[in-house]
């Protein structure tokens, strides 16, 4: 129970530093990013795709802008400064649903989304209403984590990553300790291999055959002897015992035994 505590506290830790490594690569909030998830898997469309597209479509968003404009969808507010990208992102996948040529469709949104276009069908069919829809209720279940929340467990999780490589340093310097202590000791048996091979190198063929023949006979016969001290220990026991069984057997057999 405990371990399974564990290990659903450190998932956590790990799902919370994904969000927000995603929400800086896609300038989606990590609630959005919550809420697509949830939808990802009702939509057929995984979470991947979706960020991955998000993060085409805003480095083109400070290019020219043409595929953009003309979808009709603007990049830039009143002001000049770059919308939100989540906004642009619905704004576009709405846009997009509205082109009744196909294949006018199918460039614009390759233009934008990149080689994430093709799998944003499911998504862009609908103008993304089911993928709005089932974030919203991916909030009504209480399924997103609040920013507070998200923070904590990143948190949690880089001390985690720090205790790991801290144990990973300490492991490396304990074992170049013992390689330390070993050395002695490997160089002193391959002192002795090099002695061995150099003696057996030095036999004629009818002495290493007559050493092979001997350790084949050895590891042969190496099971009957195990075999046969099972069966003197057990013989043994018996022995010891038998004094016990003739006892109980007169007991049994005699007058007292017959009554």
């Amino acid at each position: 129970l405990v371990a399974a505590m564990v290990g659903l506290g450190l998932n956590a830790g790990k799902t919370a530093d994904d969000f927000n490594t995603l929400s800086k690569q896609t300038g989606l909030s990590t609630d959005s990013l919550q809420k697509m998830q949830y939808a990802s898997d009702l939509v057929d469309v995984s979470l991947d795709t979706i960020t991955g597209a998000v993060t085409r479509m805003k480095k083109n968003m400070a290019g020219s802008g043409e595929a953009f404009d003309k979808l009709g969808v603007s990049v830039t507010d009143s002001s000049g400064h770059m919308r939100d990208a989540e906004s642009v992102f619905y704004d576009t996948i709405k846009a997009l649903s509205e082109i009744p040529n196909e294949t006018e469709r199918d460039q614009l949104a390759m233009e934008i989304f990149g080689k994430s276009a093709d799998e944003l069908a499911g998504i862009i069919d609908d103008g993304g209403e089911a993928l709005r829809a089932y974030g919203e209720e991916a909030e009504q279940l209480g399924l997103i984590m609040s920013g507070e929340t998200l923070d904590a467990l990143n948190k949690t999780n880089d001390a985690v990553d720090k205790s790991k490589a801290q144990l990973k340093a300490a492991a490396g310097e304990l074992g170049a300790t013992i390689l330390t202590g070993l050395a002695p000791v490997i160089d002193k048996l391959a002192g002795f291999v090099q002695k061995l091979t150099g003696w057996l190198q030095q036999l004629t063929p009818e002495q290493t055959n007559t050493i092979i023949t001997i350790g084949l006979v050895v590891a042969a016969i190496a099971p009957l002897l195990s075999i046969l001290g099972t069966l003197a220990t057990a013989i043994g026991t018996i022995m010891t015992l038998a004094p016990l069984f003739a006892t109980a057997f007169t007991i049994m057999t005699g007058p007292v035994g017959i009554v």
